[in-house]
C-alpha cells in the first residue's frame, strides 16, 4: 500500500498541478474527505478505493504551499511553511495513535473516528480558511503547463531537491511501516496497542519544522539541513538495535531530523 501512494503522488501530480493551476486552491479542500466504505470484503475494491483517495489527496500539499506563497506576506512565509509542515507530524501521531488503539477492539471502528476527524477539518479549512486574493488563474492550455513542468526535470538543482525530498520520505514512511512488524517479534514482543502509544515520538518532528524555520535564519540553511539528514542517518542506525530503549530514542532523532531536513528541503 504504501509503494502504491507512493507512486500515486508522483503519477498524479504532473496531472493536479495544471488543473489546480486553472482553478484554484479551493477545489482541493475536498480531497481530504476520506472516502472508504468500511462494510466492503473485497481486496480489489479496497485497493481501487485507496488509488481514488491517493489520487485526490497528491494535490493537497502542493495547494497548500501554493496558497502560503500567494497569500502570507514573504516575511513570515517560511514560518508559515514550518507550521504546515510541522502538522503533519501532528496528524500523523493523532492518526496513528487513535487506530492502533481501536484497532485492538475492531479496526472498523478506526476508520469511522478518523472519517468523521476527517469531516470536520474539512468543514473547518472550508469555511474558517480566507478566500484566495492573489490567485491568477493560468491561461495556457493543458499541453503547455505539462511542457513547463517537464521543463524543471531538465534543472539539475531541482532535481537534486526533488531525490532528497523522495528518498526522505521513503525512507521515514518505510521505517514506520515496518516499526509494528519489528516490536510484535522477538525480543520485543509488544502489543499493538502500547505499539501505537511510540508514535508519541512524532511530537519530536512537530518540534523540528519551527525549529528549523528559526535556526535557517541564523546560519545557512544547507548547513541546517546537513546536520538533520545526518542527524536522521544516526536515528536509523538506532533502530536496528536489540535495545527497545535505544530503538526509541532513534525514534525520536530521526523523527527530529526528517522534519526538520523536510521542511528545510520544502523550503528551498
Amino acid at each position: 500500500m504504501f509503494l502504491e501512494a507512493v507512486s500515486i503522488i508522483l503519477i498524479t501530480l504532473p496531472i493536479l498541478l495544471p488543473i489546480l493551476d486553472h482553478f484554484g486552491i479551493n477545489l482541493y479542500h475536498f480531497a481530504i474527505i476520506m472516502v472508504i466504505n468500511l462494510e466492503l470484503d473485497s481486496f480489489l475494491v479496497i485497493t481501487i478505493l485507496r488509488f481514488i483517495q491517493g489520487f485526490t489527496l497528491a494535490g493537497v500539499p502542493a495547494a497548500a504551499l501554493a496558497y502560503i506563497g500567494e497569500e502570507i506576506d514573504p516575511k513570515s512565509s517560511n514560518m508559515a511553511t514550518a507550521i504546515y509542515i510541522s502538522s503533519n507530524p501532528l496528524g500523523g501521531m493523532i492518526g496513528r495513535v487513535i487506530s492502533g488503539y481501536f484497532s485492538e477492539i475492531n479496526w472498523q471502528y478506526a476508520f469511522y473516528v478518523l472519517m468523521i476527524l476527517g469531516v470536520l477539518v474539512f468543514l473547518f479549512v472550508f469555511f474558517a480558511l480566507p478566500k484566495s486574493n492573489n490567485f491568477i488563474p493560468g491561461n495556457r492550455s493543458f499541453k503547455e503547463d505539462l511542457k513547463g513542468f517537464s521543463y524543471h526535470l531538465t534543472n539539475p538543482v531541482l532535481l537534486l531537491m526533488f531525490g532528497l525530498g523522495i528518498v526522505l520520505q521513503i525512507t521515514y514512511t518505510g521505517i514506520w511501516t515496518y516499526l509494528p512488524f519489528l516490536l510484535t517479534s522477538p525480543p520485543f514482543g509488544l502489543p499493538l496497542d502500547t505499539i501505537s502509544l511510540i508514535y508519541f515520538v512524532y511530537g519530536f518532528g512537530i518540534l523540528g519544522a519551527p525549529i528549523a524555520s528559526w535556526l535557517s535564519n541564523r546560519f545557512t540553511l544547507e548547513n541546517v539541513r546537513t546536520v538533520a539528514i545526518l542527524l536522521f542517518i544516526y536515528g536509523v542506525l538506532l533502530t536496528i538495535t536489540p535495545s527497545l530503549t535505544l530503538v526509541l530514542i532513534g525514534m525520536c532523532i530521526l523523527c527530529f531530523g526528517f522534519f526538520t531536513a523536510h521542511s528545510l528541503t520544502a523550503a528551498s
